[in-house]
């Protein structure tokens, strides 16, 4: 039972920034863009650097 319980809380844990992230912003770089993705109705942000344009959204 307690390998249950700790596999499940291992699973909620890797998804806590699972979800739908919005672009908010794209800036073309020399090579590349660089896209800005706020993960919704929170305020955390991650930016990536892509060789295509950024997607409106993407789904991690």
């Amino acid at each position: 039972m307690k390998k249950i319980i700790f596999a499940i809380l291992i699973a909620m844990s890797a998804n806590a920034y699972a979800g739908m992230w919005s672009l908010v912003k794209s800036d073309f770089v020399g090579n590349g863009w660089m896209c800005t993705y706020r993960l919704d109705n929170t305020n955390y942000v991650s930016t990536i650097f892509s060789k295509s344009y950024c997607q409106s959204f993407i789904f991690q």
